[in-house]
């Protein structure tokens, strides 16, 4: 990794495509999201959970899931939430603030993937291009997310892609 070659890295992952490359590398592909695995590790660690550190893992969470139980979810997922919760995290207000405080320039991308979503059986696609991009003036992390929409279509088969 350019730049990082003099320091000493840590690679913390839950992916099965996680890869190594750092000096320490915990890739636990059972974990729902690297916030988890941190709140582990502040725990073994002895340190005290306050407030702040409590919400961390939630976010992590909620971004990881987008608001979607995903495999992995099962009741060590709901022990820690209540943990957290215990510990001072606002599910609330994270939920509000992860959900529902999207950036106009989010929406007004959503709106333009919408407007171009196909379907051919049980397949199903969307797109936006480099314009629409521009017209919303969206950033890259406006893009995140969008490929959740397929849910709202049970049971198909979902591509997203940018076009030119």
């Amino acid at each position: 990794m350019k730049g990082l070659d003099d320091r000493f890295l840590i690679n913390i992952d839950h992916h099965s495509s996680g890869r190594t490359f750092a000096d320490i590398n915990w890739i636990d592909t059972e974990a729902c999201a690297v916030g988890e695995m941190v709140y582990d590790l502040t725990r073994l660690a002895g340190a005290k959970i306050t407030p702040e550190i409590a919400t961390c893992p939630i976010y992590a969470r909620c971004l990881q899931i987008q608001g979607i139980p995903v495999h992995g979810t099962d009741d060590n997922t709901f022990e820690l939430a209540r943990d957290l919760v215990r510990h001072g995290a606002d599910p609330a207000m994270i939920a509000q603030q992860v959900y529902f405080a999207y950036p106009t320039s989010k929406m007004l991308l959503l709106g333009a993937a919408l407007s171009n979503l196909r379907r051919e059986g049980r397949l199903a696609w969307m797109w936006i291009t480099h314009d629409d991009m521009l017209r919303t003036n969206a950033a890259e992390e406006d893009c995140e997310g969008l490929v959740t929409m397929r849910l709202a279509l049970p049971a198909w088969k979902w591509r997203f892609f940018f076009a030119n």
